[in-house]
């Protein structure tokens, strides 16, 4: 991967997730730690190629954390991150493990530590990402506990805050749910507390149970008081889905996949 020409960010980000996922083979697909290690070490890369700045990266793991208290569970269990928030996070935290094994493995960190994830065995039922994040660290010759690494690494991602661009204004989004019966389903109305920054738009997405893959409801454009508004199709009007609402920068390809609300759980069920 550090050999990846230099370019634009899309492109040298495309190319160096393309080596990782080769490196890894078919870990990404069987264990869930090895995906943030395959995200981060691609950002890491792709941003190294490209000449980027790091602080949009960081800024929506600062984000979180002062939202909802992330823990090492978003570390090792990525499906915690994809419950509480959603995979965009998984770039930011892996970066931020990069840049804390580059301060003392040397700039080759992100390489050894693919190599590394490597060696380890498929996980088996009942394995869990701690154990494995232990066994690497191990690998790598580090007297560093996964414990360590995650203060290590989320110190790091919120030390963005000291930076003038952490003071961006940012509005947060409240969910307010109307049932409508033609077509049936839900429509998502999305309250700020704060007007919406110019090049922001607001994003939504949905899913009926905590284990399902979320979706995209429709965008409606503006609905009632002028608030953004999107629509979910459902059969069943006695519970509503859940929600979660977020602000994306299209123009800033970090920022492009959203900074992400926490999850709004369903209204109590109607009888």
């Amino acid at each position: 991967p550090a050999r990846l020409r230099a370019g634009t960010f899309g492109l040298a980000h495309e190319q160096a997730r393309a080596r990782v996922v080769a490196t890894l083979g078919s870990l990404v697909e069987r264990d869930p730690a090895a995906r943030l290690v395959a995200e981060g070490v691609a950002l890491d890369v792709a941003l190294r190629a490209s000449g980027r700045d790091p602080f949009w990266a960081l800024w929506p793991v600062a984000v979180a954390h002062a939202r909802v208290n992330l823990s090492e569970d978003h570390l090792w269990a990525r499906e915690a991150l994809l419950q509480d928030l959603g995979p965009e996070l998984a770039g930011g935290l892996g970066l931020a493990v990069c840049q804390v094994l580059r301060e003392r493995l040397g700039p080759e960190a992100p390489r050894e530590l693919l190599a590394a994830w490597r060696r380890l065995p498929l996980p088996r039922a009942g394995s869990s990402g701690r154990q494995r994040w232990a066994t690497a660290l191990r690998e790598l010759g580090l007297d560093l506990g996964p414990l360590d690494l995650w203060s290590a690494a989320l110190e790091r991602a919120i030390r963005v805050r000291g930076d003038e661009r952490a003071e961006f204004p940012l509005p947060r989004l409240r969910v307010i749910l109307q049932m409508q019966d033609s077509p049936p389903g839900w429509q998502v109305l999305a309250q700020a507390d704060a007007p919406i920054p110019r090049g922001w738009r607001v994003v939504c997405r949905a899913r009926s149970g905590l284990d399902e893959e979320p979706y995209e409801p429709r965008p409606l454009g503006l609905g009632m008081d002028d608030m953004p508004a999107f629509y979910v199709p459902s059969r069943d009007l006695r519970s509503s889905p859940w929600v979660q609402l977020g602000l994306a920068r299209d123009h800033e390809p970090l920022l492009a996949e959203g900074v992400w609300e926490a999850w709004t759980p369903p209204l109590e069920r109607r009888q």
